[in-house]
């Protein structure tokens, strides 16, 4: 039976974070760095220091005044803010080149930027300070999706098809039965091979199994449990909890939520993902 080691391996090449990802990460966790270090570090890439700057302009901040240089931007949004987005925006374009038959990318990407956003939204209320990191771990909860569909697409199609039969419950279950582990599992270990932080590889990781994540990291894997069966919802235009995989009992009351706060959440989801795909997923112009 294929292991995640296996995948990963046959992966190599194909899929990395680029190196600008890996510099920025370095330079933030560096004491003796500066803004403007990062701000530099971003600038040598035009394509992604383009995507930050429009991402500082989009409504997900709301800016009184346009930002209009790296090094404002690190300035005015933080450096941990601006790594995660350097993160976000580099795992998103990291996969431009796999092909891929199972999904398209758009409708992929589409349902994992809800899923940040509602994570955002739901960090206000329970995880204060951890806006952006719970955003870049809401966009990167499915990534192992990908690398299934590219690696092991029939076991993909196979697990779908055991969901829509009814032969099993969640699909991360029809995976675990089919290869030993889930997609959850597979993204946790590429994001903890590329070396980002703990809590992005855990709630990956156990986005479908949050109560078995270790307690330090149990809460960014518990809000992101809950933003992805928000984010299901937005995107089918309904509030009602069947219409969605269904969440862990305890996850609402664990994690201070309310189930009767997702109509609004549903609304408010609608209206912000359009203008923020843009400035994400969009290629600037040459």
């Amino acid at each position: 039976m294929t292991t995640i080691d296996q995948l990963l391996e046959e992966t190599e090449g194909l899929v990395s974070l680029p190196e600008v990802a890996v510099q920025v990460t370095r330079l933030v966790e560096d004491p003796n760095s500066s803004a403007e270090d990062i701000a530099t570090a971003i600038s040598r890439e035009p394509a992604l220091a383009a995507r930050i700057l429009r991402l500082a302009n989009s409504p997900l901040y709301g800016m009184r005044s346009e930002v209009d240089t790296v090094a404002r931007a690190v300035t005015v949004l933080g450096t941990l803010q601006v790594r995660d987005l350097v993160l976000a925006s580099s795992a998103v374009h990291g996969f431009d080149g796999i092909p891929n038959e199972l999904v398209s990318m758009e409708d992929f990407w589409r349902h994992s930027l809800y899923t940040g956003l509602a994570a955002r939204r739901l960090a206000r209320q329970v995880l204060s300070g951890r806006e952006e990191s719970s955003f870049t771990a809401g966009l990167l909860h499915d990534i192992g999706k990908l690398l299934l569909y590219h690696q092991q697409p029939q076991v993909a199609v196979q697990a779908f098809l055991a969901v829509l039969n009814g032969d099993a419950p969640r699909i991360n279950l029809a995976e675990r039965t089919l290869l030993g582990f889930d997609h959850g599992e597979l993204g946790g270990a590429l994001l903890e091979r590329w070396e980002l932080p703990p809590h992005l590889v855990a709630a990956a990781r156990f986005h479908h199994r949050p109560l078995e994540a270790p307690e330090p990291l149990r809460r960014e894997a518990l809000l992101v449990h809950l933003a992805n069966h928000i984010a299901q919802l937005a995107q089918l235009d309904s509030t009602r909890p069947g219409d969605a995989p269904p969440v862990e009992a305890e996850a609402w009351n664990l994690m201070g939520v309310s189930p009767l706060q997702v109509p609004e959440l549903v609304q408010s989801l609608q209206e912000e993902v359009l203008e923020v795909e843009e400035a994400l997923f969009r290629e600037p112009a040459n």
